[in-house]
């Protein structure tokens, strides 16, 4: 990882991308067929595929940047998201669904950062590095001195061997 600049990596399993992607198939191949089946919704059908598509390379190439000044978050798509972080009002770490956990740096806008991900395919948590560095950023920031020490928390449970499942960001 740079000094300066650094990739948070994204959780996505191989198993989760083939799950997807096989979604995505069936939805073009039910969408065809009602293209050719019905005639006169052959457009409609064509722009059904197209978003597919475009929903799901958006959501398999975002990836999050941080540096010493701002965290961006980058998709497939024409627009950039940047927070600088002396706009940050308020951290928190949030469970979603039940089944991810996310660093939120609320700002305008606010950017998610994933950390532990549990799915009926596999548990995926950021490594022990990328959460104590995760957590030197947030520590100075507006209510990021909680964050920061259950990221370090994180960090010493998976290097002692502690699953996502049973680490310190899914407890609350």
């Amino acid at each position: 990882m740079d000094a300066t600049r650094w990739q948070v990596p994204g959780l996505a399993t191989r198993a989760q991308v083939v799950a997807e992607l096989s979604a995505l198939a069936v939805g073009m191949v039910v969408f065809v067929l009602i293209s050719v089946v019905w005639t006169r919704f052959w457009w409609l059908a064509d722009l059904m595929v197209l978003v597919l598509a475009y929903l799901l390379v958006v959501l398999l190439t975002e990836r999050v940047w941080v540096d010493p000044e701002t965290v961006a978050r980058r998709r497939w798509t024409p627009r950039r998201t940047t927070l600088r972080l002396a706009d940050v009002t308020r951290v928190e770490i949030s469970a979603r669904s039940g089944n991810s956990t996310v660093l939120v740096l609320h700002g305008t806008p606010t950017i998610t950062v994933p950390l532990v991900m549990v799915t009926m395919f596999a548990s995926r948590g950021q490594s022990p590095q990328v959460a104590r560095r995760l957590a030197d950023v947030v520590a100075g920031l507006p209510d990021g001195k909680d964050a920061a020490v259950r990221l370090r928390a994180y960090a010493t449970h998976v290097t002692s061997g502690g699953t996502p499942e049973t680490s310190p960001l899914t407890d609350r």
